[in-house]
């Protein structure tokens, strides 16, 4: 059985450090993308099994980075969890409007890893 993969998206070099960790620990490969133009080019090119995608990131946000992944027959299929640090009141209202944009999940950072890893797990398996 082959390696199942997983995309971060996350401008902050931290965050994805400790992700990437977690889950090559946990078995995954873990690619990382600094921002949202080049996570849609990794996802083109390397079609992974998963994405966790920050919301807040330069060049293109991660609403644009997912509405152009579900526009794209190539990468409509691959599950997007976001990630975002938004702790406002609206944070259900949000987490509904990720829904409905097509993202699997939502995790608001900061987030515990045992969690993310088990949101990974239920949507691609170990």
């Amino acid at each position: 059985m082959s390696q199942k993969s997983v995309l971060v998206i996350d401008d902050i070099e931290e965050n994805s450090d400790i992700i990437q960790t977690k889950l090559s620990f946990a078995g995954y490969n873990v690619t990382v993308a600094d921002d949202g133009e080049t996570g849609i080019e990794i996802a083109r090119r390397d079609k992974p099994d998963l994405i966790l995608c920050d919301i807040m990131l330069p060049k293109m946000d991660g609403w644009d980075v997912l509405a152009n992944l579900r526009d794209n027959a190539e990468t409509a299929e691959i599950p997007v969890i976001f990630m975002t640090a938004y702790t406002t009141i609206q944070f259900s209202g949000e987490k509904r409007r990720a829904i409905e944009r097509g993202a699997v999940d939502y995790l608001k950072k900061p987030f515990d890893l045992g969690e993310m890893l088990e949101l990974v797990r239920k949507h691609i398996g170990p």
